[in-house]
This record gives C-alpha cells, sequence and structure tokens, in this order.
C-alpha cells in the first residue's frame, strides 16, 4: 500500500548516491530482494505513482531498470524512480522530485 507523506522525508539513514548503484547491489548483492520496495512515477497510476518488490526486478541496462509486472517486462528510466524502502524504512530518495512524489510504502 501506497501512503502520501506530507511532511519531509526524515535525513538519516537515507543511502546517497546514484540510484542505479543502490538498486544493482539489491539485484545482486541481497539475499531478502523482497524486502525491497522501489517507487517510480506512471502516469495514469493511481497517484501518479507504482511500487514494485525487489523480487521484480529482472535486470539493469544502460540508464534503465527491467522489472517483470507478471504479464510483460517495463523499462523504467532511472530518472523516475522516485524512492527505494527496505522493511518499509526508507534508504534512497530522488533529489531530482523533492517531496511532489514522497511516498511511504507500508507492507
Amino acid at each position: 500500500m501506497v501512503k502520501p507523506i506530507l511532511s519531509q522525508h526524515p535525513s538519516y539513514n537515507v543511502v546517497k548516491g546514484r540510484v542505479a548503484e543502490l538498486l544493482s547491489r539489491i539485484l545482486w548483492g541481497s539475499e531478502d530482494r523482497g524486502e525491497y520496495k522501489v517507487v517510480f512515477v506512471s502516469r495514469g497510476s493511481e497517484g501518479d505513482v507504482e511500487v514494485v518488490s525487489g523480487l521484480q526486478l529482472k535486470r539493469l541496462e544502460r540508464g534503465f531498470m527491467v522489472v517483470d509486472t507478471g504479464f510483460e517486462e517495463k523499462h523504467i528510466p532511472f530518472h523516475r524512480v522516485v524512492a527505494v524502502y527496505k522493511g518499509g524504512r526508507l534508504l534512497w530518495k530522488s533529489p531530482r522530485h523533492g517531496n511532489r512524489y514522497f511516498y511511504r510504502v507500508e507492507d
């Protein structure tokens, strides 16, 4: 479930750096991929965002991630990724999107 947050995000425990590096660590170095949630801009979806589990990450290619929706593979450019969570805790937030698309993911 995705719920909007109206206040600023907590600045503690937020991973700094490129989202591609974090997604790569989730894809290749994490035994608990299912605990991760990736929030990305998806025009037309509820709240203009979608959330996928780390288990849905198929691969990373130059400039985008490929996710399995169960029906098809979606190619999501990295610049559309809004946030990455693990177990409901924010790990990474896009500086590009500010608080426009800031959501908390609840399991």
